[in-house]
Formats: structure tokens, sequence, C-alpha cells
């Protein structure tokens, strides 16, 4: 979200964190799906967890993304993702 909103130096900062803190993202989402699917689904969970999120973060939001950038802004499109993300992540098991 502060990628959409903040300008100068601390869209700088906020562009140099967002890919070192990602990647501390994966390790818990892989020990929490593991948590919540059963036992006998784990295998099953992780394998469609990385084409679901590829399809997603690799298709359908950089479409709407420039959907919005056409529309209105950039800036609001990400912002907008930003709020939708933790939304949609309450809602979805994966």
């Amino acid at each position: 979200m502060f990628l959409g909103v903040l300008s100068g130096t601390w869209l700088k900062v906020i562009v140099f964190l967002q890919p070192a803190l990602i990647v501390c993202f994966f390790p818990g989402r892989f020990a929490a799906l593991s948590r919540i699917v059963q036992p006998n689904m784990r295998s099953l969970a992780a394998a469609w967890a990385t084409p679901t999120a590829f399809i997603l973060g690799g298709g359908i939001l950089p479409t709407l993304l420039g959907y919005m950038g056409q529309v209105h802004t950039f800036g609001l499109g990400i912002a907008l993702a930003g709020v939708a993300i933790p939304w949609a992540r309450r809602w979805c098991p994966f």
C-alpha cells in the first residue's frame, strides 16, 4: 500500500525494503498452510499454493493494475491492492 501513496525518499526506502521482507513471507506461509490443512491433504495444498499465487500475482493483479492505470492512476491501483490483499487473505484458506 505504501508503494502507491509515498513519494521521494520514503518511496525509495519502501522499494528497497519490499523485496528484502517478502522472502520472509514464504516459509511462514507454508508452515501456516501445513497447520490448517488436514495431514492427508498437505502435499496437495502445498502443490497448489505456488501456481495459484503465480496466476494471481503474475497475471490477474498486474492486469487489474494496468486497467486502473488507464482509468485513474497506478498509485491508486497499488494502494487499493494493498488494502484488498489483507482483506482477501482473511476469507481465503490459502
